[in-house]
């Protein structure tokens, strides 16, 4: 992004920030009223050819304006509000500074390794961000890659904090979590929750769970890609998975 010095530059980005908008609302009216419009025929269509298209103001009329004399004033008016705003709901200004229509990926879970002792010894004896001690119990939510509290093995209040927030915040009500000790993911939703299955198979494709029988465990990418696909299309409800009503991160 652009450093912005002028008013006339915030509006000349702004205005190139909305093309795209226009340009789809634009061939939308189009094709719902079947107009015999030449708009599409300009493969340079501007900013004031789209807004007089779609009648949005008077030709020869400025479209964006500062509401008054005092744009600066305005701009970090704006931006006090935004740092207000930020102390109040951290995760969520945060996500939404993150956001970029130039640079937008598909939602992904987190890339895990190929083999398991990888992903076991990264997370072996790490200590809590917030009081340095060794959680009894570690999970990876596999939406952000945060460590938690796995149930109500807390290590400390501000851990516990952390999970409340993570569970209100985080997956838009889906926790998709991978238990470190026991290689099995778990599902929360709605308050309910339900083991789904373990990722990480034996070169028998099958799963050793809690760890006992202590085979090498690898990365079944068949297994991962349905999780993903079960996530994207929010169909966890319709599997037949054992759900109870025991939340995975008590507070």
């Amino acid at each position: 992004m652009k450093k912005i010095w002028t008013p006339e530059s915030a509006k000349n980005f702004i205005e190139t920030k909305c093309l795209h908008f226009l340009n789809i609302a634009s061939l939308l009216k189009f094709y719902l009223y079947d107009e015999n419009s030449s708009i599409f025929k300009n493969l340079t269509n501007t900013f004031e050819n789209l807004v007089n298209y779609l009648d949005i103001a008077e030709p020869g009329k400025l479209v964006l304006k500062w509401p008054n004399q005092q744009s600066f004033e305005t701009v970090d008016f704006w931006l006090h509000e935004l740092e207000k705003s930020s102390e109040q709901s951290n995760f969520q200004i945060k996500n939404l500074l993150n956001l970029s229509f130039d640079r937008y990926h598909f939602p992904q879970l987190v890339k895990l390794p190929h083999s398991y002792s990888d992903l076991f010894n990264r997370y072996l004896n790490k200590k809590c961000r917030f009081c340095s001690k060794v959680p009894k119990e570690l999970a990876v939510c596999l939406v952000c890659g945060n460590e938690v509290c796995f149930k109500c093995n807390f290590c400390c209040d501000m851990m516990r904090d952390s999970n409340k927030k993570h569970t209100n915040l985080c997956g838009a009500g889906t926790l998709i979590l991978l238990h470190i000790n026991s290689t099995y993911v778990f599902i929360e939703r709605n308050k309910r929750s339900a083991v789904w299955a373990s990722l990480y198979l034996d070169e028998h494709g099958e799963e050793d769970k809690d760890l006992k029988r202590g085979k090498p465990l690898f990365l079944n990418e068949q297994r991962y890609n349905l999780l993903k696909s079960s996530w994207y299309s929010h169909t966890f409800d319709y599997q037949s998975l054992k759900w109870s009503y025991n939340p995975l991160l008590n507070y």
